[in-house]
């Protein structure tokens, strides 16, 4: 599920700014930042590249 959460906020960054065209638009930042905190939590959980690769 944390995964999940990662991958529709990252989508939904990539849509933002490809609309914006600008990568300080309060949005894009929110989402940013807010897609920071899931992939930091991800890390802290012990998570690793290889886990990614196994669920993807």
């Amino acid at each position: 599920m944390l995964l999940e959460i990662i991958e529709n906020l990252r989508s939904e960054l990539v849509q933002i700014v490809a609309m914006s065209d600008c990568f300080i638009d309060d949005e894009v930042v929110r989402l940013s930042q807010e897609l920071d905190q899931y992939i930091a939590l991800f890390h802290k959980l012990g998570f690793k590249k290889e886990t990614i690769k196994l669920i993807s």
